[in-house]
């Protein structure tokens, strides 16, 4: 994958630094639930009981472990079974390169592949499954022993083990490319990439913009999905760093109606543009600490930005820079807790962008009296 070079946006004393972080897009695994047998196929899997994930075999015994990343999953890792398909059933293959298997005991053992025998099937009920096999007229079953601690392979033959309350739940490991987007104290910051963006899941917002009355004003994407090589601008309430794993997608969306311009490569950018236009930079107003949107001097920007391009001059007075607002209109100002807490209390009401009701507000962004405000 070709290496891009991603600039991260800080807040340091009175100015913006740009810092520059090579990254590339990677790959990562979620976990899709398997509900049906019909779903199961060649590929990586992950088997949970009783919050328990299954494990690798040791001394004939099937271990489990008690907790377990449900993103970021590594092949290597060892709860990660991978199923391949044989008439019957399927083997079941452990991280390590050998396959799960029973004995003639209640036993787990393990062979490699030359020696594989045990077919697995997997019989679902409401999206629960039981993970079985059968052998003869002895069926056969992975179940957890408390006696031991372990999970073994039960029968109901003449040991009388013929409970089946050891369901499993089954989770798909689905591959999926994404790109890392840090966003840091800032909480603004503008991004372009060469690929579809899916930010749906990453709790960042992202906009496009327009200058209008001499602000700049957001609109908010619906969906969370970035076309390939279009400026936006994202917002995340965030109290220190942090990285974003953004899945790259194949959507086929667009975007109208935005004055934001993405780059990909560092590149300089002019105050004159085509057109009559005039660029802007994202930047902190000294002044109130506010981010907005400043006359560009010609300065590189880093790939992976954007910078607004607008007919909108501001060259009657360069110092000033254009206010961001949302498309509602509503003002977003950098205020202090105690003065939040003197809007709260002359309006009685102030609400978090999720709708809710704040007691005391905090950092973050709000809403009062009809404006959004950020606490700094």
């Amino acid at each position: 994958m070709k290496e891009k070079i991603l600039s991260k946006l800080l807040l340091v004393g009175t100015s913006f630094l740009l810092v520059f972080t090579p990254v590339s897009a990677d790959t990562s695994f979620r976990l899709k639930q398997v509900t049906d047998a019909s779903e199961l196929t060649d590929g990586q899997y992950v088997f949970v009981e009783g919050g328990r994930a299954l494990t690798t075999v040791s001394n004939k015994n099937l271990h489990y472990v008690t907790s377990y990343n449900k993103i970021g999953l590594l092949e290597t890792e060892p709860y990660v079974w991978t199923l391949e398909t044989t008439s019957g059933g399927f083997y079941m293959k452990m991280s390590d390169g050998y396959y799960l298997n029973n004995t003639n005991s209640t036993d787990m053992t393990s062979a490699d592949q030359w020696h594989k025998e045990s077919k697995w099937e997997f019989e679902f009920t409401n999206g629960i499954a039981m993970i079985k096999k059968d052998k003869g007229s002895n069926e056969r079953m992975i179940a957890y022993d408390k006696s031991n601690d372990h999970y073994k392979a039960f029968r109901t033959d003449a040991d009388g083990l013929k409970t089946y309350s050891h369901d499993f739940t089954i989770y798909k490991l689905v591959s999926e490319q994404y790109e890392a987007v840090t966003i840091t104290m800032a909480k603004f910051a503008t991004y372009c990439s060469e690929n579809v963006l899916d930010f749906s899941e990453t709790g960042a917002s992202v906009y496009t913009a327009k200058v209008t009355d001499g602000k700049v004003v957001l609109s908010e994407i619906a969906g969370g999905i970035v076309p390939a090589n279009t400026g936006v601008i994202i917002y995340k309430d965030v109290n220190k760093d942090e990285t974003l794993n953004v899945p790259i997608t194949e959507a086929n969306v667009s975007v109208t109606d935005n004055e934001m311009v993405g780059v990909t490569t560092a590149t300089a950018v002019l105050w004159e543009a085509e057109n009559g236009k005039h660029n802007y930079i994202l930047q902190k107003d000294n002044a109130d600490g506010a981010a907005k949107f400043f006359k560009a001097t010609g300065a590189k920007l880093v790939a992976n930005r954007a910078y607004l391009s607008t007919t909108y001059d501001v060259s009657a007075n360069a110092a000033h820079g254009l206010e961001i607002v949302f498309e509602d209109n509503t003002e977003v100002t950098g205020i202090n807790a105690s003065l939040m807490n003197n809007v709260q209390r002359i309006n009685n009401v102030c609400y978090n962008l999720a709708g809710l009701r704040v007691a005391q507000p905090v950092k973050g962004l709000y809403i009062a009296s009809g404006k959004k405000f950020v606490i700094k």
